[in-house]
C-alpha cells in the first residue's frame, strides 16, 4: 500500500488533512459501496466493487464546502440554500479545490486498485489459478475539464454512448429513492432475508438502508437513459460484501 501511496504526491500535505489516509488506502468503506462476485448472461464470473476516496476524500470535500460558504457570507451573496454555496473559477479558492479533487480522484482509483487485486488473489487462493480477461475501471464520482460546443465545462462522467448533447456521459446508477432513514424504518430483516436469497451476504441490521427497494427500478432507468447508455452486460449477484 505505501507503494501505492507513494504514487499519490504532496505526501505531507495530506498527511496533515486526514491522518488515517494512508490507513484507509485498500478498504472498502460503508454506505453503498460493496465487493460483489457476480455472473454474466452465459455465466462469465466478474469481481466487481464500488467504491471511492474514502474518509480523505469526505474531509477535503467538506472543508471546500466550508470555504465556499464562508465566501458567500463574507460577499453577501444570497442564495436560496446554503448549501448552493460555491467557488468562482479564477480564484485561488477554485483552484486549491481542483488540486484536491483531482488528487482525491487518483485516490480513489489507487484504492479501487489495490482491492480488486486483493480478490483476485483471494479468489485465486481459494478456486486455483484463473486468467483475468478484461478490466473495467470506472471512477465513483469524476470531474475533468473537457470542450464541448467551443465551451471548456467540469464534467462528472461515469461511462456514456457519445451522446454530445448529454456531454457523452450516463447517469451514475440508479439512483435512491428513499433516504436512509426512510428505508430503515420501512424494511425488516424479513425483507431483507427474502431480497437476498440466493447471495451470500453479511446479515446486519445496518444495511436495511441498501437493499434494492430503497433505490429506483434499474431496469426503468436502463431504459429511460437508452439514449445515453448501451447495456453490455447484466450481471447477478451470488456474494455481496458490504463495509459496516
Amino acid at each position: 500500500m505505501e507503494g501505492r501511496a507513494e504514487e499519490l504526491g504532496r505526501l505531507d500535505f495530506y498527511d496533515k488533512t486526514g491522518r488515517n489516509w494512508r490507513k484507509q488506502l485498500g478498504s472498502l468503506g460503508s454506505g453503498n459501496h460493496f465487493i460483489e462476485i457476480v455472473l454474466d448472461e452465459e455465466d462469465g464470473v466478474w469481481a466487481f466493487l464500488h467504491s471511492g476516496s474514502r474518509g480523505v476524500g469526505n474531509r477535503l470535500a467538506t472543508h471546500h464546502i466550508r470555504v465556499a460558504k464562508g465566501i458567500m457570507e463574507r460577499d453577501g451573496v444570497e442564495l436560496p440554500d446554503a448549501d448552493l454555496a460555491y467557488l468562482q473559477e479564477g480564484t485561488p479558492e477554485f483552484d486549491d479545490y481542483i488540486t484536491d479533487l483531482e488528487w482525491a480522484q487518483e485516490f480513489a482509483l489507487l484504492n479501487r486498485e489495490e482491492m480488486m487485486e486483493r480478490v483476485i488473489k483471494l479468489l485465486q487462493y481459494r478456486c486455483g489459478d484463473f486468467e483475468v480477461v478484461e478490466r473495467i475501471q470506472c471512477h465513483h464520482n469524476f470531474t475533468q475539464r473537457e470542450n464541448h460546443f467551443g465551451e471548456d465545462i467540469l464534467v462528472y462522467v461515469v461511462r456514456g454512448k457519445g451522446n454530445a448533447q448529454a456531454f457523452n456521459t450516463a447517469p451514475h446508477g440508479a439512483g435512491r429513492r428513499m433516504s436512509r432513514r426512510k428505508a430503515r424504518d420501512s424494511f425488516t430483516m424479513d425483507d431483507f432475508d427474502r431480497l437476498m436469497t440466493g447471495i451470500e451476504v453479511n446479515r446486519s441490521e445496518a444495511f436495511l438502508d441498501e437493499l434494492p427497494g430503497a433505490y429506483k427500478d434499474i431496469d426503468l432507468v436502463m431504459e429511460q437513459s437508452k439514449d445515453l447508455v448501451e447495456v453490455i452486460h447484466t450481471f447477478r449477484q451470488i456474494v455481496n460484501v458490504k463495509g459496516a
